[in-house]
């Protein structure tokens, strides 16, 4: 994915990609594949049914849901299709700038829904009427918000892979096409990645750290001081999916900025075979977060268990035959 890609001007990838490396990738991405989608079909069910998903606090992370579900299912497919084969199929530059296009753009929507998470979060925790006070606020520093994270980076990435002055030249034999043509670009290579992945970690970073604090602390000082069932509860849900997203993206961007600043070279070969492909768990991990840690789900995961239909076993009864007509001892 471009977490890593973005920090250099043309990543290559690497050579040592084997056919064994890549069916390993294969074999571990497509045994998560289909739980998860079982798990994304559960909370769309869910949230059709339970009003409470739907509500004001529980929109942010939807949106990341319906991000990572499109992964799933527009990109995914074609990188599992690439490990298989070991190459692009079928071989067309159209399809290379649709598989681009798609992780490029949902990768950072979903970095960038991230970071607005932390942020919302916080305030809804501790200045719930700064954003629910009234209709306007709740349209400024609510909706408004979202669009915009996720239209920006929709134009951002037309912009740069279908409008952007320069010839791509593809290989069909590495991951993404090896790449778009506007990455030879160091300035605009550099200001993507840090737009999309550097700066939204930092806040996820940031404001979790800083939830967590102000949390302690309030416990300590109010004992329960707020509504601590309800936050608890918001708490939890973002810093199950929040752990999940700085576990592949830290590492990640460490080495990109000792790459970017120190050695362009720096366990290259390791972090682009192997490690960088580890943002996928991001997709396929998130959506089992999600249904761990809310209890509206968890009402329908019983309800399915106990609709399953039961096999009755059939009973024998053994009856006495009574005689058709009576008869009379002689």
């Amino acid at each position: 994915m471009n977490s890593e890609e973005n920090d250099t001007s043309a990543t290559a990838f690497p050579v040592a990609e084997t056919q064994l490396t890549r069916l390993i990738k294969y074999i571990i991405f497509q045994t998560f594949q289909i739980p998860a989608i079982f798990c994304f079909i559960l909370i769309f069910y869910s949230v059709y049914h339970e009003r409470e998903l739907r509500r004001l606090h529980n929109h942010v992370m939807l949106l990341i849901l319906i991000s990572c579900f499109i992964i799933l299912i527009g990109e995914l497919p074609i990188t599992l299709s690439f490990f298989y084969r070991g190459w692009l199929e079928p071989q067309s530059d159209r399809l290379c700038l649709y598989w681009i296009f798609m992780n490029y753009t949902f990768e950072a929507m979903i970095f960038l829904l991230m970071a607005f998470a932390s942020i919302e979060r916080f305030v809804l925790i501790f200045f719930s009427t700064v954003i629910t006070g009234s209709r306007r606020r709740k349209l400024l520093f609510h909706y408004i918000p979202m669009i915009f994270c996720c239209v920006l980076v929709i134009f951002w990435y037309i912009i740069l892979l279908f409008l952007y002055p320069c010839v791509n030249t593809f290989n069909f034999s590495s991951f993404l096409c090896n790449s778009a043509c506007y990455q030879s670009n160091i300035v605009i290579g550099t200001i993507d990645w840090v737009g999309t992945v550097l700066l939204p970690v930092l806040i996820t970073i940031v404001f979790n750290v800083l939830l967590l604090i102000r949390v302690i602390l309030q416990k300590r000082r109010l004992h329960i001081g707020m509504n601590w069932r309800r936050s608890r509860k918001m708490l939890i849900q973002l810093l199950s999916v929040v752990l999940i997203f700085l576990c592949t993206q830290i590492p990640l961007t460490i080495f990109a900025l000792i790459r970017l600043i120190f050695d362009p070279n720096f366990l290259s070969t390791i972090v682009i075979l192997w490690y960088y492909f580890t943002t996928y768990f991001i997709v396929l991990l998130i959506p089992f977060a999600y249904v761990i840690t809310t209890n509206e789900i968890h009402k329908h995961l019983i309800i399915l268990k106990f609709c399953k239909p039961r096999l009755i076993n059939p009973v024998t009864v053994n009856t006495i035959q009574q005689p058709k007509y009576p008869t009379t001892k002689i």
